[in-house]
């Protein structure tokens, strides 16, 4: 399993990519929203999870541009 953390505080992202890898999970990381969308493209990724607050798109924004495309729209996804 993959899951995409999209969070653009640093210390957010490592903390969640410890206790997530130390469960064996794989994680690849976005720091905003356009960076998350480019990394869907590029990767199977099979969670998201977002913080609200991000530069450039926020959590909200990120969300429903996931669920409009055609590939990611049935996605899980996890905002905090």
């Amino acid at each position: 399993m993959t899951t995409l953390i999209v969070d653009g505080h640093a210390p957010n992202l490592k903390l969640l990519r410890f206790v997530l890898e130390s469960d064996g999970v794989e994680v690849r990381e976005a720091c905003n929203g356009e960076e998350a969308l480019e990394i869907l493209d590029r990767c199977q990724i099979d969670l998201i999870i977002s913080d609200l607050i991000l530069p450039r798109m926020d959590g909200f924004r990120l969300c429903d541009a996931v669920r409009r495309h055609p590939q990611h729209g049935q996605l899980p996804f996890v905002i905090y």
